[in-house]
């Protein structure tokens, strides 16, 4: 069974979360603890959850979009616009 513990990474000192199989809740805070998570939190992992390697949410597939804009002159002609006289 998938486990989700919570914790601090011991190394690091940062708030961590990782997945840890295991077959009751004190050997999933065992395994845990020696994968370097000092423990705050353990619990079970559903089939239906993102973090047991399935998708939280279905893929949408992309759909080709029009452009937005389309210039109506050369990029070039239109920046004499902005030339100074004189220079």
């Amino acid at each position: 069974m998938k486990w989700e513990a919570k914790g601090v990474d011991r190394a690091s000192g940062n708030d961590s979360t990782i997945m840890v199989e295991a077959n009751d809740e004190a050997q999933a805070q065992r395994r845990a603890n020696r994968a370097g998570l000092l423990v705050e939190s353990v619990r079970p992992l559903d089939p239906g959850d993102s973090a047991a390697n399935l998708p939280a949410i279905q893929p949408v597939s992309a759909t080709r979009l029009a452009p937005a804009f389309q210039p109506t002159q050369p990029l070039s002609s239109a920046s004499s616009i902005y030339r100074r006289s004189g220079a």
